[in-house]
């Protein structure tokens, strides 16, 4: 009866009888072409209501209420007008009437290629007569566009459209899908959400200094921090949850769209994340009302002490090339330390050395807190104020600093948070241009220079000693003497020029002391020093003619170790 050839479908009968749509294995019936599963691939009779007045053959009856009492099978007109022949209708005018009757329905034969369905939602069908309400009802038809029906109990007949159908479920559809972009929309934002208040927190926590605040969850006690952390890796999950849903029901290429799409959204993020972070903190409260940028701030300080120089007739000086004073603030900043040390337990002089400096240096330190937003050039303008008018609790020294007109050049250091400022002020004695300075481990010391803009009479190279540095703590450096003024050391001696003597300490005669006019040659040994001190740094103030000034021209560190 039928080819063994299959292909996956929607069985009609199983569709229209049992309200099953799913997709299974269907063949083709050899009378009408159609296709139907094994159960209903079988074709039996068409029953319709006048059969038991068409014909007065027993036979014939009995079949037809076989038929009809069947629930395999599906109807066929063409089979069943062979099955006609077959019994040999009795009343030749019963049988016109009939085969009018199957003319006219146009169900046997050729049929119209039925356009397969499979993939749109099928929907009911129904399942009593919409005029009597029997369930008695056949299918007489099956079309593209509609089912035909035709109720046993009262004879009425009815079509019922796939088109209408259809569009209710593309609209159904639409509206799924709305309701999915919808959700997934809302679970982004929401992850986002949730993420930006875990981002809150561990903000509002760093800069109230409360960065260890503990709170009990089910009496275990959890760093407030941590949840903000746990909070944001929620929030990214939830975001990532939401879109994964969303992307999983799309094609293999839309996938590939989507991927690089979140992609290239996150790669956004990260690059504008400082940017991102400062907006946050601005919004949050926490960042300074006026924002500049560091160059500006240092040539704003620069004018500072330029304004107080002038102001007390002192000539202006000019910014240094050696970032000792940079380096300085950046490490207060970051370490929440105040003081002339630092964490390595090196002093001013020291720290200028290291960064390349070769003449003298005199350090001013200053720091601001506050807990609100404030203004950078508002806060530099006041410890600016404070070392110059308010400083009689440090003898005045910062201020004596400022206004010292020996100093032509200065290091200026800025590093600032939502809360503190620091500022620091390395003034330098910057007037030799070096040829060579330098010191062997063995303590041969090489002075070679000229002077650029003045020439000074040499008389000493003092020399100070402190032991080497160590590590120390922020709490430590709050505690004296390291929250005090620095000192320039242990006095060692003096390296001199032959024929010269040391009042006080070791006298160290030059092997070179020669100067002729703006250049000068000192060579002498450090071995003397080493041998009374030991270990430790040394420190070379390369003194003039006190009657020119008493400032040093050098204060130039050598670690001894």
């Amino acid at each position: 009866m039928s080819q063994r050839k299959y292909r996956l479908d929607v069985c009609p009968e199983c569709k229209v009888k049992e309200e099953v749509s799913s997709t299974k294995r269907v063949y083709q019936c050899s009378y009408c072409e159609r296709w139907f599963c094994k159960k209903h691939l079988k074709p039996r009779l068409s029953v319709f209501s006048s059969i038991q007045v068409t014909t007065k053959d027993s036979a014939w009856k009995n079949l037809v209420e076989k038929e009809r009492m069947s629930k395999d099978g599906h109807p066929d007109f063409l089979y069943t007008k062979e099955k006609m022949v077959e019994f040999k209708v009795e009343e030749e005018v019963s049988r016109a009437k009939m085969d009018a009757f199957l003319d006219r329905s146009k169900s046997y034969g050729k049929p119209t290629p039925v356009i397969s369905r499979t993939k749109s939602i099928p929907t009911k069908t129904p399942v009593k007569c919409p005029k009597c309400g029997s369930e008695r009802i056949m299918t007489t038809a099956y079309r593209e566009q509609y089912d035909a029906f035709e109720c046993l109990n009262c004879q009425h007949k009815w079509k019922h459209f796939h088109r209408v159908l259809e569009k209710r479920v593309e609209q159904k559809r639409k509206t799924s899908k709305r309701e999915s972009i919808t959700a997934t929309v809302i679970g982004l934002l929401a992850g986002c959400v949730i993420a930006l208040a875990g981002v809150g927190i561990i903000i509002w926590e760093i800069y109230n200094h409360l960065f260890w605040t503990i709170i009990f969850v089910w009496f275990i006690p959890v760093p407030l921090v941590l949840i903000g952390v746990f909070i944001i890796i929620f929030g990214v999950m939830v975001a990532i949850g939401s879109v994964a849903s969303s992307v999983s029901s799309l094609t293999p290429l839309k996938k590939v769209v989507a991927l690089l799409l979140i992609v290239i959204i996150v790669g956004m993020v990260l690059w504008n994340a400082p940017a991102i972070f400062s907006t946050f903190q601005r919004l949050m409260g926490y960042q300074p009302s006026s924002l500049y940028s560091l160059e500006e701030l240092v040539n704003y300080a620069l004018s500072l002490i330029n304004s107080d120089r002038s102001h007390n007739g002192v000539s202006n000086v000019s910014l240094s090339s050696v970032d000792s004073g940079q380096k300085h603030a950046d490490n207060m900043l970051k370490y929440h330390f105040f003081s002339h040390w630092d964490m390595n337990g090196s002093k001013p002089y020291m720290r200028y050395t290291i960064a390349g400096g070769q003449g003298s240096v005199a350090e001013n330190v200053a720091w601001q807190y506050s807990s609100a937003p404030f203004d950078l050039e508002e806060a530099l303008q006041s410890l600016e104020w404070q070392m110059m008018y308010d400083d009689s609790d440090w003898d005045w020294g910062h201020r004596d600093n400022i206004l010292n007109p020996f100093h032509n050049k200065v290091s200026i250091g800025i590093a600032f948070d939502n809360n503190n400022v620091y500022f620091v002020q390395d003034f330098e004695n910057d007037y030799i241009t070096w040829s060579t300075m330098s010191i062997a481990q063995n303590g041969d010391v090489l002075m070679i220079g000229s002077f650029r803009s003045r020439e000074f009479s040499l008389e000493s190279v003092n020399i100070f000693y402190d032991s080497l540095p160590s590590s120390l703590t922020s709490d430590r450096l709050e505690k004296a003497p390291y929250n005090g003024g620095y000192s320039a050391g242990a006095f060692v001696g003096m390296a001199l020029p032959s024929g010269w003597e040391s009042v006080e300490g070791i006298t160290i005669t030059a092997q070179t002391w020669v100067q002729t006019s703006s250049t000068f040659q000192i060579r002498f040994n450090l071995s003397s020093a080493f041998n009374a001190h030991g270990k430790g740094v040394y420190t070379l103030y390369l003194q003039s003619d006190p009657d020119m000034t008493e400032d040093s021209l050098t204060t130039y560190s050598f670690w001894h170790d």
